[in-house]
């Protein structure tokens, strides 16, 4: 996925939420498909689905994306372990 600015660490949901919102926001098409294979349902996928949902929002805002809205579709692969 592309990150603007990159990340430095693991530690803030915050900052990757900023940098991934850059990163897709960046992308020239306006539609957007993220797969996200072999997942396991933990608190972290959670959370990670709450940062995706609010970024989703967002980019799909003619607002907050001066007139370039985007389309962003997730689908999630459960892991067969």
């Amino acid at each position: 996925m592309p990150l603007d600015p990159p990340l430095v660490s693991n530690r803030s949901w915050d900052a990757l939420s900023d940098s991934l919102w850059s990163g897709l926001h960046g992308i020239q098409s306006p539609k957007i498909l993220i797969v996200w294979p072999d997942f396991i349902d933990t608190p972290e996928l959670h959370t990670a689905l709450n940062v995706l949902a609010d970024i989703v929002g967002t980019l799909s805002d003619p607002d907050p994306t001066q007139g370039n809205p985007k389309t962003v579709d997730l689908v999630l692969v459960e892991s067969e372990a």
